[in-house]
């Protein structure tokens, strides 16, 4: 559980609304600043439109928080000095997959596969508001039968690197499906904001049981944080075997990340350069692995050919078969 990021992106209900629904009314911009184990992890929305939301995410030590200053913008502008990991994540809000990994310290992408159970167990959580009766509240509880005049207990809320007195928040339960991790089964309680309904993120987790304790804290937050980096690279499309047929039908298997939606195929002719739009089918896919199936119907007889494969978005990309194809 590496990423502070992961335990705040699961609740598919919050009470009467989804969170998709939440960061729906959130900005790019907004921030805030976790500690779990010792570890700090600065988490920024970057960027969202309508299908994706991207996630920035920076890990230093709690041992070095005095020495950032709290200034986070400058801090990212000078390197983010004592950072362990620098990454954004991107989330398909349609499916609640997470579609993309790219760390900037390694300067390389991150295996999506090992975090991908744990997300969408995150993602499956359904959360009901804790009533005020049953929330944790401050000293000892009452004799039997006296009424119970405690305050309600909250955590601390700070923003702008300065803590907000008389702090109220709004708290939401679930719990832990049953697996083979030590969450299995735990409760869990999520502290939101509740004068400030259109901050996405908890400023408390809690998990608890007798045998078995967690938190992540919120330690800053805030808006309007820019990040240093324009957008999350992109894997390119790349053509991973060579061209195949199999019962009259031409198969070309390409690696495609899962935010390229619209694919197009054409086939380019050697001789003239002639480019031709191909209609296709796709077979399969695993692990953004996935076979085109078409006809020569628009192919030339005795004719070669290169095959494209392009998107246009969120990036400009294209694969070129290095192969020809005699279309004989």
């Amino acid at each position: 559980m590496k990423h502070l990021i992961f335990y705040l992106l699961f609740p598919i209900y919050l009470f009467s609304y989804s969170i998709q629904e939440k960061f729906q009314h959130a900005s790019p911009g907004d921030y805030i600043v976790l500690e779990q184990n010792k570890t700090c992890s600065l988490v920024i929305i970057h960027s969202k439109n309508n299908n994706h939301m991207i996630f920035e995410e920076i890990s230093f030590p709690y041992s070095k928080l005095s020495k950032t200053g709290k200034e986070w913008s400058s801090w990212m502008k000078n390197g983010a000095k004592y950072a362990t990991s620098w990454d954004l994540f991107e989330i398909d809000l349609a499916t609640n997959e997470l579609v993309e990994c790219y760390s900037f310290t390694k300067n390389s992408f991150l295996q999506i596969d090992q975090n991908l159970s744990f997300i969408t167990k995150l993602l499956s959580l359904q959360l009901e508001l804790v009533k005020n009766s049953d929330r944790k509240k401050i000293g000892p509880s009452p004799s039997h039968g006296q009424s119970d005049f405690r305050k309600l207990w909250n955590p601390p809320l700070y923003q702008n690197n300065k803590k907000v007195s008389n702090a109220s928040f709004e708290v939401y339960s679930a719990s832990w499906p049953k697996d083979e991790s030590v969450l299995s089964q735990k409760k869990i309680e999520v502290y939101f904001d509740k004068n400030n309904p259109t901050f996405p993120f908890p400023h408390w987790i809690h998990i608890k049981d007798s045998s078995y304790t967690f938190k992540i804290r919120s330690i800053d937050s805030g808006k309007n944080l820019t990040s240093n980096h324009l957008d999350i690279p992109r894997k390119s499309l790349v053509i991973l075997k060579p061209i195949t047929k199999k019962d009259g039908k031409v198969l070309l298997t390409v690696n495609r990340p899962k935010y390229y939606k619209d694919i197009h195929l054409f086939a380019s002719d050697v001789i003239t350069n002639k480019c031709i739009p191909i209609p296709f089918k796709e077979l399969n896919e695993d692990n953004g692995q996935v076979t085109f199936e078409f006809t020569t119907n628009d192919l030339e007889k005795n004719h070669s050919y290169h095959f494209c494969v392009a998107a246009n978005f969120p990036v400009y990309s294209t694969a070129i078969t290095s192969d020809v194809f005699e279309n004989l």
